[in-house]
């Protein structure tokens, strides 16, 4: 477990270049030494994290890369998804350059409906997408280890959503041989948690309902989900600014701040428990929340706060507040704020990574660049 706590040094280390257009998301495999990275450019591309350079990149059709996701039970696999097609690319083929996909499989009805996300089940043997048109479609990858020894075959068409799903992650945590519990999210402002093979709805959650009349002019469509680790608790990135923490447990409720002033571009638990939270923002800021506050044991979310808002802004090169940043402990109801960070441009994704008492965050923004930024107790 990492002894990590926020209050030390925040430094710009790295800059990740090498795409020629907006980089969309980013993803760190299970041991943080390999980071993937894909790009409005039609590329997505594999990064060593210790040395921050670049490994491999895959450009199979020219077409943005809307998503992409590492196979959790093979390291030589990387899947992609560009408009409505999701490709496999094998990593023990030779050259620095794949344009030639082990498998590819159209995924969606036709070229307008997009994928916007893509899950990749714990057993590495089933993928879910999200799409433009509010479905998830479910599909089966086999193949046996061989090079071009892969298919992938289309099992499910879920209409979920009312409007553009969005956002899709298994759930972490679960019995992998019996479990294919699902969280989707979308622009109709619903989220969903089921069981895409047993096809039981465990909760379907719509975020409008809960919001004041006052926050519709900016309606809370979920952006972005990702869910804790353990599987207990999965945060909403909202385009209204706000993160809600929803417990996945029967009975857990949902609790919700407003954490930046424009919509949210990425959400992402830090470590094992819910208790640390990045989240990025148009707002062109970052911020790490200690969310312990909101979790009563193992009992799920606690009462709701007031809303929350970071005040100053941390500039790269600066100091933290320290772990009583933007609360007080006398309100542990609230959210604390550990760090908040002036980022140059609209964030797109974020993923993170802890060893002993150093951090590395990495952050896709608007431009073609990945910055890299190390904290140091």
């Amino acid at each position: 477990a990492s002894t990590w706590r926020a209050q030390g040094l925040v430094m710009q280390t790295a800059l990740l270049k090498g795409h020629k257009g907006p980089v969309c998301g980013l993803d760190l495999d299970a041991s943080g030494g390999r980071l993937l990275s894909w790009s409005e450019d039609g590329t997505c591309r594999l990064w060593d994290t210790k040395t921050r350079r670049g490994i491999r990149c895959m450009a199979g059709g020219g077409e943005a890369v809307c998503s992409a996701a590492f196979s959790p039970t093979n390291e030589h696999l990387v899947l992609t998804a560009s408009g409505g097609t999701i490709s496999v690319y094998d990593l023990r083929r030779e050259g620095v350059v794949l344009r030639d996909p082990a498998v590819v499989l159209r995924a969606t009805p036709d070229d307008d409906t997009e994928i916007n996300q893509i899950a990749v089940h714990a057993e590495g043997e089933a993928v879910c997408c999200a799409a433009d048109n509010g479905t998830v479609y479910r599909l089966s990858l086999q193949g046996d280890g061989e090079a071009r020894g892969y298919a992938l075959r289309l099992e499910d068409a879920l209409e979920l959503h009312a409007n553009i799903c969005s956002a899709v992650q298994y759930r972490p945590g679960r019995s992998a041989a019996s479990s294919h519990e699902l969280v989707t999210g979308g622009y109709d402002c619903c989220m969903f948690h089921l069981d895409v093979v047993a096809g039981e709805m465990y909760n379907a959650l719509n975020l409008s309902a809960s919001q004041p009349k006052k926050r519709m002019v900016n309606p809370p469509f979920l952006h972005c989900l990702h869910v804790s680790r353990e599987g207990g608790h999965a945060a909403l990135g909202l385009g209204n600014g706000n993160v809600r923490i929803c417990g996945l447990e029967e009975g857990e409720e949902c609790v919700d701040f407003e954490a930046h002033g424009a919509a949210i571009g990425a959400v992402h638990w830090m470590g094992p428990g819910a208790t640390r939270l990045w989240t990025g923002s148009s707002d062109q800021s970052l911020a790490l929340w200690d969310i312990a506050p909101y979790i009563a044991g193992d009992g799920g979310p606690g009462p709701t706060p007031e809303p929350s808002r970071p005040s100053d802004d941390v500039p790269a090169g600066g100091s933290t507040d320290g772990p009583d940043a933007g609360g007080d402990e006398d309100e542990p109801d609230e959210p604390r704020l550990l760090i908040n960070i002036a980022h140059p441009h609209g964030v797109n994704g974020l993923c993170a990574d802890a060893a002993g008492t150093a951090m590395s965050l990495y952050v896709a923004d608007e431009t073609d660049v990945i910055r890299c930024y190390g904290i140091s107790a």
